[in-house]
């Protein structure tokens, strides 16, 4: 038989090149879910464990197991109140009379570095970002070279704008308060204590104010809150990052914004994603004749909306609420107190709502443990992301986890469990 070396010779090189294509093809396969991508860390969260407290970042809040001890970094206190803002992570360590303790995260790449840690002088009553800044507020501050009737003036608010760049302190200003209104200064028992930091994303941020009596501070501590004086009234200011004071929101509809932990203000300020703001009003003074509820400062508005109000206590069964979470669109989780009687600064906060305040419509969310077997229930810090809401919440007997909420049906369910975890503080994306 007559063979063609020149055709078996090109029939058997195609040969190997298949074979060898295939076993390159075969071998690819085989590996191929070692090269699937990896879901990006883009979260951080504060655990506590028994003693300790740790630093996780984590991908997925939906589901799963992390063990506490798989942390990235132990946090030097425990017990920090977190904001997350401009791809940074800031806590701060309330320490009583004492200067607060911060420490500062950002992220590289996939990995989260330590910006530094810092003091706050004097304590700290109020915080939040605004513009490339941190701001942090203590009032109850001495003005000086400034006396009333021999005495030096303790009515001043000090603003201290840390550098989100590397949290340094880029200015500190004091303003005086007892001449903020022309409601204030008349008889100089007053002074004017500010909650909440809202960049209103045109060069101002707002803050609510509370007027109080004097309470003389101890030296270099900031001033603790005396009596309410203005119940039955709502204020707001409006700052520029040169603490000019631009104007003053001021409504008789509902008493002050804020809610109250021991000497800290906690923002009760929320803007929904088309710019306006809701101011609310959680009713913390049971002395106030007026509802907790919601007003509105419609985006660039000088003043309130005189067409809109929305009373809370109507639809809530007139409950409290101490904090305010910004979820998607004009819709917030609140953070209502446990029962509706006589509450302190400190009284067990564990039941939730879904309010939509452009709708003015609240509901109750459901899936969550009983309030009563939540355990933390100060300084907890909600994340809105992606249309959904991330709570974390703490339960007797069991691991930490964060609840994922639905804010459409106020439905929540079990996501990711922290084991080992007493209790989470703060959950937000950097």
């Amino acid at each position: 038989m007559y063979i063609n070396y020149q055709t078996f010779k090109k029939g058997l090189m195609l040969s190997l090149l298949a074979g060898s294509t295939a076993f390159i093809s075969c071998k690819k396969d085989k590996n191929e879910p070692e090269n699937s991508p990896v879901a990006e860390k883009e979260f951080l969260i504060d655990a506590k464990g028994t003693d300790k407290s740790f630093a996780l970042y984590v991908s997925n809040l939906e589901s799963g197991e992390v063990s506490i001890s798989s942390n990235f970094e132990e946090l030097p206190e425990t017990g920090y109140f977190w904001s997350f803002g401009q791809n940074t992570a800031v806590g701060l360590a309330y320490k009583g009379q004492n200067p607060g303790i911060g420490v500062s995260y950002k992220r590289n790449a996939d990995k989260v570095e330590k910006i530094t840690d810092f003091q706050v002088p004097s304590r700290f009553t109020t915080y939040g970002f605004f513009d490339k800044y941190f701001i942090v507020n203590v009032g109850g501050q001495t003005l000086a070279g400034q006396q009333i009737n021999g005495k030096d003036r303790n009515d001043g608010a000090t603003f201290i704008f840390h550098n989100v760049s590397d949290y340094t302190v880029a200015t500190r200003t004091t303003i005086g308060t007892l001449e903020i209104t022309k409601d204030l200064g008349k008889n100089n028992k007053e002074i004017a204590s500010f909650s909440g930091i809202l960049d209103r994303g045109n060069g101002e941020f707002l803050s609510s104010m509370i007027y109080s009596e004097r309470n003389q501070p101890r030296p270099g501590s900031g001033s603790t809150t005396a009596a309410i004086t203005k119940l039955d009234s709502i204020w707001v200011a409006a700052f520029d990052k040169n603490m000019n004071l631009k104007r003053i929101y001021k409504s008789d509809k509902l008493g002050y914004s804020s809610g109250r932990f021991r000497s800290q203000y906690i923002s009760q300020l929320g803007k929904a994603d088309n710019g306006d703001v809701y101011v609310f009003s959680g009713h913390f003074e049971k002395n106030s004749t007026k509802p907790a509820g919601a007003l509105l400062i419609k985006k660039d508005a000088t003043s309130f909306d005189e067409n809109y109000f929305f009373n809370i206590d109507a639809v809530s069964g007139g409950y409290p609420f101490r904090s305010v979470f910004h979820i998607t669109g004009a819709k917030f989780l609140l953070e209502f107190y446990n029962d509706k009687g006589e509450i302190q600064t400190n009284s067990p906060a564990a039941k939730y709502a879904i309010v939509d305040a452009a709708a003015k419509t609240l509901t109750w969310v459901t899936g969550l443990p009983e309030p009563a077997n939540i355990t933390n229930t100060v300084g907890v810090i909600a994340m809105g992301y992606k249309g959904k809401c991330y709570l974390p919440v703490a339960e007797k007997n069991n691991d930490a986890a964060i609840y994922v909420i639905d804010p459409t049906t106020a439905q929540a369910k079990k996501g990711l469990v922290v084991k080992g975890a007493q209790g989470i503080r703060g959950i937000g994306k950097i």
